[in-house]
């Protein structure tokens, strides 16, 4: 069957008014992965930081144990870890006395990956509670 030309035209008028909303919905499966690929290391990174450090070990091997459990960066200062004695009162967060309870928090800001404002101004939370041994 021939296309008219008018026919011709309408059909590239219908491709160019449908292909802007494929491509944002291509790029928010794309953002939605990356932010669901790093809400999975985070909370897989928290609770092995949280075993290591109910087993006793210092606030630096419970860091570097979520760092390299994550293949990207995590500051410093997006961790915080806090130590509660048996009665329930804060502790010095070195404090490793049996029975005391470890708690580690990580809040890791994000930043759009396909630099539409799709995941800018998020924060993913992990965080886990452990009884130190």
């Amino acid at each position: 069957m021939k296309l008219s030309k008018e026919q011709r035209g309408s059909q590239l008028v219908e491709f160019a008014l449908i292909i802007p909303i494929l491509i944002l919905l291509f790029l928010g499966i794309i953002e939605f992965g990356v932010l669901y690929h790093k809400q999975i290391e985070i909370d897989n990174g928290v609770r092995e930081a949280g075993r290591v450090g109910s087993l006793g070990y210092s606030n630096a091997d419970v860091i570097d144990t979520l760092k390299n459990e994550c293949a990207f960066d995590i500051a410093d200062t997006w961790i915080t870890i806090t130590v509660t004695d048996p009665e329930g009162q804060l502790a010095d967060s070195e404090d490793r006395t049996p029975g005391s309870r470890i708690n580690i928090h990580v809040a890791l800001p994000l930043t759009s990956v396909t630099n539409l404002p799709f995941a800018d101004g998020l924060v993913l939370h992990a965080g886990v509670e452990y009884l130190i041994e």
